[in-house]
């Protein structure tokens, strides 16, 4: 059974961590998103590490340092799209940062979390934030693993496709993984099939044929239906894949 952990030394490491990473320029200006991820990690941290479980521990302190490092390397690219926010819109961003690090703690893959960060980037372009918006992405991000955002990559390379077309020999999967995963990726929206269509054009097409055989249309259209089995990825999955993966290797 995992030792209780009482002390303060998590939160002493990751305030060390995050005064490393935004510590005061040569000119004596700090870093905009500095300031803001300060200000949260003073009243986020204390609060998860009163009492917690020492693998708990370990993992918030390696989800923490691992966050400090992609705000590091992708420092100048908030500031450059928080420089001119007005305040209105610089609360609102602060307030959808918050909502994301809540997400980081208890995150089992610690390199989703440059994604995570990367997602920051793009909203840090939005004029308008809202918090639906953000629960949505993020709570998708929070269900998938790495290896089904490898696939839905795949995916997205492929266009429309087939299962049995996919080279899965680029992320290493065997054809049930991809049955398994494409399956999963279906039921969250990111994937979509030709079916919805096959089905509109049917209906259509009987429409037709109701029509001349009461006198209403000189001729039917043809049938046409397309194999059912086609798959790509939905719009909701290529703003999924805009939002964490632009400029990213899965």
């Amino acid at each position: 059974m995992d030792k209780l952990v009482t002390n303060k030394e998590p939160m002493l490491k990751v305030k060390s961590i995050t005064n490393k990473v935004f510590k005061v320029g040569t000119e004596g200006g700090a870093s905009i998103v500095g300031e803001i991820v300060g200000g949260i990690i003073g009243n986020f941290v204390p609060g998860l590490t009163n009492i917690i479980f020492s693998y708990r521990q370990n993992r918030l302190e390696n989800n923490l340092a691992m966050l400090m490092k992609e705000f590091e390397v992708r420092q100048q690219d908030f500031d450059n799209r928080l420089r001119d926010m007005k305040y209105e819109q610089l609360n609102e961003f602060k307030k959808a940062m918050e909502l994301v690090f809540d997400y980081v703690p208890e995150e089992a893959e610690a390199e989703k979390i440059k994604y995570m960060v990367n997602g920051l980037v793009e909203l840090a372009e939005y004029k308008n934030i809202h918090e639906e918006f953000v629960l949505l992405f993020y709570d998708t991000l929070k269900e998938m693993r790495l290896l089904d955002l490898r696939v839905l990559m795949l995916y997205h390379t492929a266009g429309m496709t087939t299962r049995n077309s996919i080279n899965l020999e680029k992320i290493g999967i065997s054809q049930e993984q991809n049955e398994f995963i494409a399956n999963k990726l279906l039921r969250m929206g990111l994937l979509s099939t030709n079916f919805e269509d096959n089905v509109e054009d049917l209906y259509r097409s009987i429409d037709d044929i109701n029509n001349t055989l009461k006198g209403n249309s000189m001729r039917a259209r043809a049938i046409s239906i397309k194999p059912f089995k086609y798959e790509f990825v939905s719009s909701f999955g290529v703003q999924f894949i805009d939002f964490f993966c632009k400029n990213k290797t899965v």
